[in-house]
């Protein structure tokens, strides 16, 4: 899960570095080529970055939908090893006061 998690941070991080160069360049490139195409390049780039914007929302719920549940998973498995901790230290009370009952019987 750690290195799927990882390989996306990776490429959302590239995402935010690289496309607001991208819809730059493409502005620029549209308003030196034909100056009636940059309403056009402005709209498809604005549609992207809100597109892009409700994905990396949803992208980020279900992470921390994840995420919690892995946190959740943990926590109750730590309750169930402090239950057997106690269990083991209650059987090894048991021993030894078991040992010095029949230590006291041989004296």
């Amino acid at each position: 899960m750690w290195n799927k998690l990882k390989r996306q941070i990776y490429f959302w991080k590239l995402a935010g570095w690289t496309a607001p160069f991208v819809a730059m360049i493409s502005l620029t490139i549209s308003y030196y080529i034909d100056d009636n195409t940059t309403g056009w390049v402005t709209c498809a780039i604005i549609t992207g970055f809100i597109s892009i914007s409700i994905f990396w929302w949803w992208w980020t719920l279900d992470l921390i939908k994840t995420v919690f549940s892995y946190i959740k998973n943990t926590e109750e498995n730590f309750q169930d090893i402090k239950k057997e901790i106690g269990k083991t230290k209650e059987l090894l009370y048991e021993d030894v006061s078991f040992r010095k009952r029949r230590e006291q019987k041989k004296d």
